[in-house]
């Protein structure tokens, strides 16, 4: 039916006026507020991209009554392309969109600052999209009855945008404009806010996307609150823990849906299968079953559930990949500034050591080890000179942040992750193991009691490590094999009482604080639980290596290597700190080497293998 002989009545609602005026100023602080990060995030990045340009575009609009204002909008297009162009549309492949609007732009992204025009008065929330004056006497001209468009506030998102699209044609979109104004409601607009925020997610919600926030989620969760959530459940399993496994179970069970029930082969699931399997029979052989079952879940759950999340989240899509990279980089930038700005104003552990928003120098350390080398390469693949310049000072501030930690642990991690991602250039490795050289001789020379080598050797901590190897290999064969259950030894150090910093527990006996986590995986799971668990950080570490070698991408390769070397640090570290316990970092570990799993199968040479609930073949 034609527009023009379509029934039309306007009426005026003053008391829908005045609720929704009310309830679009109320949204749109809160979302300014919520999303403030996110766009001061945006508004950098676009502002690296080009630092001459400016962040905001501010187009010329026909609001409600004819009445023209300035419409605000993060920028997506070299500037000038309005002029130029005249009164034609941009297409979505169109050369004169920035490579960063282009993905602003698929998410709606750069529409936020329209929050503003809301406050202001000269738009809604939901309503007719606003018009540009170039094309305004040609639609007058060509539809009939076009202003009655104007008839209200122009809006964020509406009914021909929901129904419609951007590119519908004018007079299919004016059908949509006019049946929302005679019907407009409070109800209806919360309708079409609802659905508007739905269609967003399904655009921006991927699970890469879903892998970054979790982890920036544990990065940023108050450390304040982690011992007291802690004792929420037995055992000292974390709830929020448990949360993040959670959400990535259930985005786990989605992939597998979403891809024709299929799930992606890596060369350590046997292992990973094999300590599930006797780290229950090993909850049910020792004391403290739920504790244990608790500790299955926490390995499962969270660790594990995220290392396979990260294998089924690689595509072929390099700049996608690079993207949330960066992302990793910037939380890791605004991490190390926060430990920065912690020493400067005096509030560091002991005085002097920081810990960020992770609560432990040592644990803000062991994540540095793992996100620097990414640092470094997002450094190395950027062409643009103000991105290298960005991401040269993230190194600086995180080098800086992580020597500010004066974690012993730590810095021999990140020395051994640094000398290995440099290998592949001889210089810089000789050069770097120089420096190494002339730190250490420093510390030596200047008597510092955290790094002189004979108190370290000489230290009640190292003799513990060779008291408790020598304690659980000279126990019982099913303490040997089984080990005491999860925690079980912590559990008990809370009842009974300690002679020499030590808790007996059976006839193994335990010091109060194991320092190294393959100890702890003997203590709690016994000799073939520390196998399997080996077994599996030395194929996916055979896995990393091997793919970096393989791939031939200039940009993937060596993010490859940077991946490896992160891992290989971490995993040296755990000789010295029971780091697997730290929600973070494990986080971190598990998602980056499964990141790193995935983009070795992706690209490598090798036959990508899946295993499929239908049959169960490559």
């Amino acid at each position: 039916m034609p527009v023009q002989q379509s029934p039309f009545r306007y009426r005026e609602k003053p008391v829908y006026e005045a609720v929704n005026r009310v309830i679009n100023v109320a949204v749109a602080l809160m979302t300014l507020v919520a999303l403030g990060p996110l766009m001061l995030a945006i508004a950098l990045l676009i502002k690296l991209s080009d630092p001459r340009a400016g962040v905001l575009y501010r187009g010329r609009r026909i609001g409600r009554g004819g009445r023209t204002f300035s419409i605000l909008k993060f920028r997506t297009m070299v500037p000038g392309t309005e002029q130029r162009l005249g009164a034609r549309l941009v297409h979505g492949n169109s050369p004169a969109i920035t490579p960063l609007g282009r993905h602003l732009r698929r998410r709606k992204l750069d529409e936020l600052p329209q929050l503003l025009n809301v406050l202001h008065g000269s738009m809604n929330l939901v309503g007719p999209r606003p018009a540009r004056d170039v094309f305004l006497a040609e639609l007058r001209q060509r539809i009939p009855g076009y202003e009655r468009r104007f008839l209200v506030n122009p809006g964020i998102t509406g009914l021909a945008q929901i129904r419609g699209g951007y590119y519908i044609d004018p007079r299919d979109k004016l059908r949509y404009e006019l049946l929302y104004i005679r019907h407009r409601s409070v109800l209806l607009d919360l309708k079409l806010i609802a659905a508007t925020l739905l269609i967003l997610a399904r655009r921006m919600v991927t699970t890469l996307g879903v892998l970054v926030f979790l982890l920036t989620f544990a990065m940023f969760v108050p450390t304040a609150f982690m011992p007291r959530l802690s004792r929420a459940l037995a055992g000292g399993v974390n709830p929020v823990f448990l949360l993040i496994g959670f959400v990535a179970v259930v985005w786990l069970i989605r992939n597998v849906f979403h891809r024709g029930l299929a799930f992606r082969r890596t060369p350590a699931d046997k292992y990973i299968g094999a300590f599930v399997l006797w780290a229950i029979l090993g909850a049910f052989l020792n004391p403290g079953v739920w504790r244990n079952l608790l500790g299955v879940l926490y390995f499962c759950a969270g660790a594990f559930a995220l290392y396979f999340l990260a294998t089924q989240a690689i595509s072929r899509d390099v700049a996608r990949i690079r993207r949330h990279v960066a992302v990793l980089g910037l939380v890791t930038v605004v991490v190390s500034l926060g430990g920065i700005g912690q020493y400067l104003v005096g509030y560091g552990i002991d005085g002097f050591r920081v810990a960020s928003s992770l609560g432990d120098p040592n644990v803000l350390a062991l994540y540095l080890t793992m996100a620097v080398p990414l640092l470094l390469y997002l450094r190395s693949s950027s062409v643009k000179g103000a991105s290298r310049l960005f991401w040269g000072a993230g190194i600086v501030v995180g080098a800086t942040c992580l020597i500010l930690t004066f974690s012993r642990s730590g810095y021999i991690a990140f020395a051994i992750a640094l000398t290995v991602f440099m290998a592949r250039h001889r210089r810089a490795l000789l050069t770097m193991l120089a420096g190494w050289l002339v730190l250490v001789l420093a510390f030596q020379l200047a008597g510092a009691p955290r790094f002189s080598s004979r108190q370290i050797a000489a230290s009640s901590q190292a003799q513990q490590m060779i008291r408790l190897y020598a304690s659980v290999l000279d126990g019982p064969r099913d303490t040997r094999l089984l080990g005491v259950g999860w925690r079980n030894w912590r559990a008990a150090l809370d009842t009974e009482s300690s002679v020499n910093d030590e808790i007996r527990l059976g006839i193994v006996s335990l010091p109060r604080s194991l320092k190294n986590m393959y100890l702890t995986f003997l203590v709690e799971h016994g000799l073939v639980g520390l196998l399997f668990m080996l077994l599996t950080f030395v194929t996916i570490l055979q896995a990393l290596y091997r793919g970096s070698r393989a791939v031939t991408d200039p940009l993937v390769q060596p993010l490859l290597w940077a991946i490896f070397s992160g891992a290989l640090g971490f995993l040296m570290n755990l000789l010295f700190f029971d780091s697997f316990y730290f929600v973070a970092v494990q986080m971190t570990f598990w998602s980056l080497v499964g990141f790193g799993m995935g983009i070795a199968l992706e690209f490598g040479p090798s036959s990508r293998g899946r295993y499929r609930v239908q049959e169960f073949h490559h």
